[in-house]
Parts: structure tokens; sequence; C-alpha cells
């Protein structure tokens, strides 16, 4: 059947606590005694009102009633648990006689049926037939004034059509219609046509007997030309395509009956012969079938919606539940009593709460901040409105405190306030920003502030050194403030070597940046300050990896920074000597800094690692944590500023630096990019 058919319908899953639709169309449709029972307990989920009548039970009384209860004899063997190794359960032929023990205390004699059209083999329908005729009220009554026996064909139409619901396709039902038309009409021809909505005619969705004759397709004006329930005989006026096909078909009579819903006529019903019965044979069993067709239709159009409802609402579920594990706000959704129905994951994060553990508590319980905060919760129960932004100081359950943004909505139905949404910010991070960035601000004006002190006071430290030059020189060998002399120009000279490292820190390094072989630039570093190791008893040791790649930049700067990170290393060891090794190889991505801000799309394995490393007595941790900090020092000597250069220079090359350091070693490692 086309996906475009008014007679196909979606398939609608299998549930157990909730029976899905198709069982919903036979407990309506039949008139047979039905009950759906759970396979597992035999126990009875459903039951439909003949069931009620034959039993003498209410349908209440019968669901949850074990099938031990109302049958004798029952054995639960008979219910087999596997139906075959098939994925698409069939009905199974099974017929077997018990007694009904009636609330009423009477026994009597029925036969029960059954199927399992269950996916998981776990759910029976069990049909029982207690003698006379269980049809339809429309066939029913016509069949009870003719005497037709049909119970057998009923049975089947109803089995057929569970296949069919439970396949998708109501066009496998169309046969066994049919079948119980000829039977109750003695028509010899039948036929069932249904729309086309793409090509504006009607096909035949199934026919049966000889109807060789019969057109496969009809215009879509039929449906205005034919009156339901009109007779066609020869001699009378052809008047429409299915007149002219029984007249060329030697037909003694045509008729058809519209079938469809009540706003939408969807298909014709075609019965036809060449032996002309009583026409109250005709029509009346006539328009009972497709009394029969048009329940079932409007069944399906209710299913269908239904299956629509719950599609959008599945949708809906699914998108609130992918918003409240992906949405970086955390939310709480309240009661009007302020009580919390729902949080999610990013609010349970921010609190520190399990969200079983705050539904159904008091939002003041859970949410623990400043006087301001209860103000703002009153106003959200006096329905005033959204709230806008508002930073407030909150604690987590651990007891610690934190800046968040918070807002409200109200949700209103029918005017009503009929719950609470508040949006949650953790604003730590930014807090933790905003604090670094005023940091940064401060220590550029202090950079600039300080560049100026530097340069005014390189002057008078240069007077002052000059004058004291002039004075030693005056005075004689044996004065006894010639030692005096000599001191305070040391201090003259050290102070101008601290101005001028002062001035090389506060002021934007601008390098010329070339290729920089890295063998023969460390093998000339590496010599000229092996004297010093030599003298201190520290064995230098140079690895240069094969093959590594040159590196970008300025070789004077980056002399200075491997010159100060080897003679803090051989100052480590001057006391005890030692080991010093200085190694180029190609970077490993496990060693390169995970907060080095680089671009990710680049070739991380193509950077190069230039380590200083040596067995000295290591740093302190506490020292670790400022050791690049301007002026820090541990060194009375030094002047706290040569790391800090270090890392301004690496970091102008676009590289990085990393500090490992234990008792018995430290590393320091450069990070470069190729040149």
């Amino acid at each position: 059947m086309s996906e475009n058919s008014r007679f196909s319908f979606p398939r609608v899953g299998h549930k157990t606590e909730s029976q899905p639709a198709e069982v919903t169309l036979l407990l309506e449709l039949s008139k047979v005694a039905v009950m759906v029972v759970d396979a597992r307990r035999f126990t009875i989920l459903q039951a439909n009102q003949p069931a009620s009548d034959l039993t003498g039970y209410e349908v209440e009384e019968l669901e949850q009633r074990n099938l031990s209860d109302l049958f004798e004899d029952w054995n639960d063997q008979l219910l087999p648990v596997s139906m075959g190794a098939t994925n698409k359960p069939r009905p199974v032929s099974f017929e077997s006689k018990f007694k009904i023990k009636r609330k009423d205390g009477a026994r009597l004699s029925v036969i029960i049926k059954y199927w399992s059209p269950s996916a998981d083999k776990k759910t029976y329908y069990l049909v029982l037939e207690a003698g006379g005729k269980v049809l339809p009220a429309a066939l029913n009554n016509y069949a009870r004034q003719q005497e037709v026996a049909v119970n057998t064909l009923f049975n089947s139409l109803i089995t057929e059509l569970i296949e069919a619901l439970y396949d998708g396709d109501l066009e496998a039902a169309f046969p066994p219609i049919l079948t119980l038309a000829k039977t109750l009409t003695d028509a010899q021809i039948l036929a069932i046509y249904t729309t086309d909505p793409n090509m504006l005619q009607l096909s035949c969705a199934a026919h049966l007997g000889n109807a060789d004759w019969l057109p496969g397709r009809l215009p879509a004006q039929e449906l205005v030309q034919l009156k339901s329930g009109h007779v066609w005989l020869p001699g009378r006026k052809v008047t429409s395509v299915l007149h002219q096909a029984a007249q060329s078909g030697k037909q003694s009579y045509i008729t058809s009956f519209r079938i469809g819903l009540p706003l939408s006529t969807s298909g014709l019903l075609v019965l036809s012969g060449q032996n002309l019965p009583e026409l109250d044979r005709i029509l009346e069993p006539g328009q009972a079938i497709v009394t029969l067709i048009n329940q079932i239709l409007q069944i399906i159009a209710q299913m269908s919606n239904q299956a629509e409802t719950r599609t959008q609402l599945y949708n809906v579920i699914n998108l609130e539940k992918v918003l409240q594990d992906h949405i970086i706000e955390g939310a709480l959704v309240l009661s009007p009593d302020l009580v919390i129905l729902e949080i999610n994951h990013a609010a349970s994060e921010i609190l520190g709460y399990n969200p079983e553990q705050v539904r159904g508590q008091p939002l003041e319980r859970v949410l623990i901040g400043a006087d301001t905060l209860h103000t703002t919760i009153g106003k959200m129960q006096s329905q005033q409105g959204n709230l806008d932004s508002i930073d407030v100081r909150l604690y987590r359950r651990s007891g610690e405190a934190f800046l968040a943004q918070f807002r409200s909505y109200p949700i209103l139905i029918d005017g009503k306030l009929d719950k609470i949404l508040i949006l949650l910010q953790d604003l730590t991070e930014q807090e933790v920003i905003r604090e670094q960035t005023r940091q940064l601000e401060q220590r550029a004006i202090l950079g600039e502030v300080t560049a100026v002190f530097a340069h005014e006071v390189r002057n008078p430290i240069n007077n002052i050194s000059t004058g004291l030059e002039l004075i030693g020189l005056s005075l004689p060998p044996e004065d006894p403030n010639h030692s005096t002399v000599i001191r305070l120009m040391q201090d003259c000279d050290r102070l101008a070597e601290l101005m001028k490292s002062v001035l090389v820190f506060s002021r934007p390094a601008e390098y010329t940046m070339s290729q920089v072989q890295l063998e023969p630039f460390l093998q000339n570093l590496f010599e000229r300050i092996r004297p010093r190791m030599e003298r201190v008893k520290v064995n230098g040791v140079l690895q240069i990896e094969p093959g590594c790649p040159p590196i970008l930049g300025s070789p004077r700067a980056l002399e200075q920074v491997f010159t100060n990170l080897i003679n803090n290393a051989i100052q480590a060891m001057s006391e005890t000597g030692g080991q010093l090794m200085l190694r180029a190889q190609r970077a490993r991505e496990m060693d390169l800094p995970k907060v080095w801000d680089h671009n990710p799309s680049s070739n991380q394995t193509t950077f190069v690692e230039i380590s200083v490393i040596d067995d000295g007595p290591g740093i302190p941790a506490e020292v670790q944590e400022r050791i690049f900090q301007p002026f820090y020092t541990t060194n009375s000597s030094g002047t706290g500023l040569g790391l800090a250069i270090c890392k301004r220079i690496i970091t102008a090359h676009r590289g990085s630096i990393k500090l490992t350091s234990v008792p018995g070693g430290t590393v320091f490692q450069v990070f470069l990019p190729p040149g």
C-alpha cells in the first residue's frame, strides 16, 4: 500500500504496562469475549465487556485476576513461553475447552482460542466462545435474522485484523472482510477501492472472485456519480465506469457503497454477480459491512492521532532532557509554593547536591544566600513578572561561598502561576578572570612607572659612581676610607645592573627572528660555560636528538634564557657538585603544558623541547609557585628578575616554559616552535 493511502496508519509499539492501540481496537470492535493475559504471571491485564458478561465479573474485577481462579483445571503450560524463532509472531492455532467458574457460582463451558502478537512473546490474547453468534451489532442483527452461521468467519476476521494492525497494513484485513461480505450477500464478485491522493484516482486494493472485467483504477468522479447502495441492472442507463465494466462483464447487477470517515469519502465497496438475489440480501448486509469498515477506520484515525501526539510528546521530552543535560546554566523548576520539582545537571554541579536529594525540598533549604535573596523569592511568589539578572552570594553544600547570577521566570497557564523557572550561573570563573585582569592592569601601570623610575635613577647612580671613583683615586692606599669608597662603588654597580634588568623587564621586547640551528648554537653556549662548571665539579652533558629541527628565534635573547637557566643549575650544585644535562629533542604531546595556549590545529609533535636538567637539591614547592614572579628570589645577591625575564622572552617567541622539581633534581623544559 502507498504511504499516502488513507488506509495506512503508523505502527504502534508494543507496551506491556500500557496496552498498545491495537488492543483497544480489538476490545472496542469485537463483541467476542476477549482477555489480555500476562504470560509470565498468568494474570488478566485487560478485558472487554463481553468477557465481563460471560464470567459475571465486572471488568475491574477481572483485571489482575489469575487464570486459575477463573477456569477449572487450568494448566499454565497450555500457554507456551516461546512462540518459535520467527522475529514476527503470528497467531497460533490453539483451541481448548474449559469451564468458567462464574461469579454467581455457575459453571459455563467455553472454548478458548489464543494468539500472541507481542514481540517479547509475554502477552497473550484469549478469545472465549460460549456458543451463539458473536458479531458486531450491525452484523449480529442481520445474521440472526437470516440465520447465517458466520462466527468462524468473523473470528478469522479479528485474527487477521490484529495481524494487519501489528504489521501496520490495514489492507491485509480487506480479504477477510470481503469473505464475510460474500457469505452475507451471496455476491460473487467483490472489491474494495481506495483513494490515491497523488493521482486523484481510486485504486483496487482487494478483490474476491473472477474480477478480470473490473478496472484496476477508477476516476475520482465515481465517488460523486455513484450513490451509495444504488443497484445497476442490465437495461438501465449506464452512468459510470463501473456500470460500463459490469455491462461488458455480463453481470446481472452491480452495486457500490461509499466507505470512509464522515468528513472525507475514502473509497468504495463494490458487490456484483451473475445471479441476482433479493435486493435486501444485498443492500442491508452491504451497509452493515460498510459500517464495520467505517468503525475500523474511525478507530485507526484515533490511533493515528494518538500516535502523532505521543511522537510530539516524546520529542518534547527528549528536547527537555537534552536541555537539562547540556545547558551550561543551572536550572531549577519550582512549584508555586517554592518546592523544587526538577533540577538539571548543571545546577547539581553548582550547588553540590544530587537531584534525588533536592526534589521535593523547599527552595530555602537548598538555595542559601544573603537576605536579599529572600526578598527576591518573595517577588517570585507574588507573580510580579520576570526577575532579570541579579548577582547574589550563595553557598554550596560544602559551605563554600560563591558569586552567582540569579534569574527567575514565572510559567503561567491560563493566567495563573503554574511553575517558576530559576536560572543560575556560577560567576566564580568570571570573578577570577576579573581579578586577574585587574592585577594585569595594575602590573601594566606599575611597569610603566618602574620603567620611568629606572630611567631616572640610572643617571644619579652613574654620577655617584663617577664621584666615588674620583675620591678613591685621590685617597692614598693606606687611607682607612679607601675600603669604604670601594664598597660604595660596588653598591652603585649593583644598583646600575638592577636598573638595567628593570628596564629590560618593563619594556616590551621586539626581537629579530631568524632560523637557529640548535646543534652549533647549544655547543657554543655549552663550551663557554664549561670552565665555570669544572670549577664547582659539575659534569656537563650535551644531548641533541638526531634530526632535531631548527627553531625560529633571536639567538641573543635565547642565549640569555639558557645562560640564566644553566647558571641557576650550577649555583644549586656549587657546594656538592653533580651532573647537568642540556638536552634538545622533538617535544612529546604528553610533555606539553596543559595550560599552554597554542593553536590546536597545529602539529604538536613538531615543537622542540630544550631542557636543563640537574641533580641538585631541588626547589621547594612553595618556591616553585612564585619562581617566575618578578623580584622574587631566594638568593641574597640576586635581583629576582632572571627567570621572570626568561619567561617573557620565551613567551615572545610563542613558546612556553615548564618547571618540574623534586628533592634530588630539577628540570626546566622550554618548548619552542620550529623554524
